[in-house]
């Protein structure tokens, strides 16, 4: 068995690494819309969910990659499930 990508003629990494950003783009604009439409800002979402409005924003903008677990608690900030999403 070939070290990931190491001379592995299968490996597509590249390929699979775009796919993850853009389901994580996805999610993120999903959650976007959500707050959107709840006429949330971020102040009040920072309250409910407990993470910083820098965070938060930042997490939108995709200057950051949050975690599943990350991911998670937005979702119940705002009322959604995450595996809705």
């Amino acid at each position: 068995m070939f070290p990931v990508g190491d001379g592995d003629p299968d490996f597509q990494g590249e390929t699979h690494w775009n796919e993850d950003i853009a389901y994580v783009q996805r999610i993120k604009g999903i959650l976007r819309g959500e707050r959107l439409a709840k006429g949330m800002n971020f102040r009040q979402l920072e309250k409910i969910s407990g993470m910083s409005f820098g965070y938060l924003a930042n997490s939108e903008r995709s200057e950051n990659q949050p975690t599943v677990l990350t991911f998670r608690r937005w979702c119940r900030a705002l009322g959604v499930r995450f595996e809705d999403v």
